[in-house]
């Protein structure tokens, strides 16, 4: 047997091949993390498109929901460690799935396999901000409200907070 100064020592943690495997699947999901925090690849950069303070040629297009950014919201920020990880993770799983798709004068809003889609025209535009007049296959209407950034799109349906987005 070699003595444990050989180098042909087996090492305890590579003694079996699921082992090796299992540490260069660890090695791997370590280095994305790094490169995430680093700001590689990094969520709430979008993609190169039209610029933000041109919002009806701005909002074309397909939509995700931008996680990163989520969690920069007020209300998620100032809630403690241990709760902001569970709301995010609760978030993601409710609306990780969401996509929101301008194409010409036309949307569709995908969620846990449910779609709503129709027609829209643009009732106001200041500045980067947007209000869209949403009118749905059955006819019901609807106001949404949009405002453009260089990260991406936040999304009010209602009176609460904004859900941020990032271009698919």
């Amino acid at each position: 047997m070699p003595s444990p100064t050989s180098p042909r020592a087996p090492s305890p943690r590579t003694s079996s091949p699921r082992a090796s495997r299992g540490a260069r699947v660890a090695s791997t999901f370590a280095l994305a993390s790094l490169l995430t925090v680093a700001g590689c690849g990094r969520g709430g950069e979008s993609k190169p498109g039209p610029s933000p303070d041109d919002p009806a040629k701005f909002i074309q297009g397909t939509w995700t929901v931008d996680v990163v950014r989520l969690a920069e919201q007020p209300h998620l920020a100032a809630l403690p460690p241990e709760q902001r990880k569970l709301s995010l993770e609760m978030a993601q799983n409710v609306v990780g799935s969401m996509t929101v798709e301008f194409e010409g004068d036309h949307y569709r809003l995908g969620m846990g396999g449910k779609v709503l889609e129709g027609t829209f025209k643009t009732e106001t535009t200041e500045g980067r901000k947007l209000t869209l007049s949403l009118t749905e296959a059955d006819g019901e209407q609807d106001t949404l409200h949009l405002e453009t950034s260089d990260q991406g799109l936040l999304f009010r349906p209602g009176q609460g907070e904004a859900l941020p987005l990032k271009r698919r």
